[in-house]
């Protein structure tokens, strides 16, 4: 997993390391009561929730605990990734959000879909798996138009805000995910 590179470059995107000076905007998105209404985050979701998240990623291992990349537009934060290795089963967990004032303009796609490339490309591990609650359908389209196929429904999975939630479980393993690569390359329209 040290491989798995800090920062990201994408079309539009920054992914790196959150920063002390990323507080404010992660306090933004996250205190968006719709936004947050599937996450297991506090709400209200506080200025100190914010502080801490932020600390602990100034002391997470990188690779091993989990890996979390800020979303940077033009120099703002506008969400997030995050992996947990399961370094033993040679796979991971993939979670993203984006601000809901950028959503339906394919930062979440693309963001998850870079982590999925270097998880896949640069490490050992062989799959990465993600999960949405099933009343998010905005998020299980993400996870289909990344190319991960469905790996069932987990009833009672979570705790959030009090009710247990069922969710989707999507996976995609390395060979699946050169397979798709390979179908995106040759169904690119050539630039002149």
């Amino acid at each position: 997993m040290d491989k798995l590179p800090r920062t990201i470059n994408t079309g539009r995107l920054t992914l790196r390391p959150f920063e002390l000076a990323d507080v404010e905007a992660r306090l933004a998105y996250c205190s968006d009561e719709v936004w947050a209404r599937y996450f297991p985050i506090p709400q209200p979701y506080t200025r100190c929730d914010a502080e801490k998240f932020i600390a602990q990623r100034q002391i997470d291992v990188w690779g091993q605990d989990p890996s979390w990349w800020a979303a940077d537009l033009d120099s703002s934060i506008i969400g997030h990734v995050g992996l947990w290795p399961d370094l033993l089963n040679r796979q991971a967990e993939l979670g993203y959000a984006i601000a809901r004032d950028r959503w339906g303009s394919g930062f979440a796609t693309e963001a998850a879909s870079a982590v999925i490339d270097a998880v896949l490309s640069l490490t050992d591990l062989d799959r990465v798996f993600a999960r949405a609650d099933v009343r998010n359908s905005a998020s299980r389209r993400v996870l289909e138009k990344l190319g991960m196929s469905p790996a069932g429904e987990v009833s009672g999975q979570r705790i959030v805000r009090g009710h247990r939630i069922d969710e989707f479980f999507y996976a995609v393993t390395r060979h699946e995910w050169a397979a798709i690569a390979r179908s995106r390359d040759s169904t690119a329209s050539p630039r002149t």
